[in-house]
C-alpha cells in the first residue's frame, strides 16, 4: 500500500519504529490480533476490539518483555483483552499505557494463568474531560507463581470515571 492509499484507508497498520502502529479512523469495528512485543494504537471516534495473547508450547525457559501504548481519541471505544498463559519456568514482564482524550472511553481485561512470574504496569491517563476507564482483572497463580498486577489512574480532568 503506498502512502497516499495509506492515508485514505480507514485502517492503516504501519511500522513506526521497533513494533506496530495501528491507526483506526471513522466508525469502523474492527480486531487487531497482531502478536507484536511492542505496539502503538491511535483510536478517534471509532469503537476497536484489541486481542493480546501471550501462550507457551513446551516447557523451555523464556522471558517475555512488551509494551503496549492505547491513544483513546475523543469519542473513541477501546475494549482491550488480554490473555497470557505461558509455562511456569517463564518471566512475564508487561507494561500497558492508555492516555484518553474527553468523551471517550476504555475497557480492559487481563487474564494471567501462566509464568512463574508475571508482572504487569498499567499506567492510565484520563487526560480529557467526560472519560470512563474500567479495569479488569483475574489471576488464576498456583504453588509459586507471582501474578502482580500495578495500576496508576491519573484523573487529569474532572468528570471522570475509573473503576478497577
Amino acid at each position: 500500500m503506498d502512502e497516499s492509499s495509506a492515508e485514505k484507508s480507514p485502517f492503516t497498520n504501519t511500522s513506526r519504529g521497533p513494533g506496530n502502529w495501528l491507526k483506526v479512523r471513522g466508525r469502523i469495528d474492527a480486531a487487531d490480533t497482531t502478536p507484536g512485543a511492542y505496539g502503538r494504537t491511535g483510536v478517534k471516534g471509532s469503537r476497536i476490539t484489541v486481542l493480546e495473547s501471550y501462550v507457551s508450547f513446551g516447557d523451555q525457559r523464556f522471558c517475555t518483555n512488551t509494551a503496549t501504548e492505547l491513544v483513546v481519541e475523543e469519542g473513541a471505544l477501546v475494549e482491550h483483552c488480554k490473555f497470557q498463559d505461558e509455562n511456569l519456568d517463564s518471566f512475564h514482564l508487561a507494561s500497558l499505557h492508555v492516555q484518553l482524550a474527553r468523551g471517550s472511553e476504555f475497557i480492559h481485561h487481563s487474564i494471567a494463568a501462566g509464568a512463574r512470574l508475571a508482572r504487569n504496569n498499567i499506567c492510565t491517563n484520563l487526560a480529557g474531560e467526560g472519560v470512563n476507564c474500567i479495569l479488569n482483572g483475574l489471576y488464576l497463580a498456583k504453588g509459586e507463581q507471582v501474578v502482580d498486577h500495578h495500576m496508576v489512574v491519573e484523573h487529569s480532568q474532572p468528570h471522570g470515571q475509573s473503576h478497577e
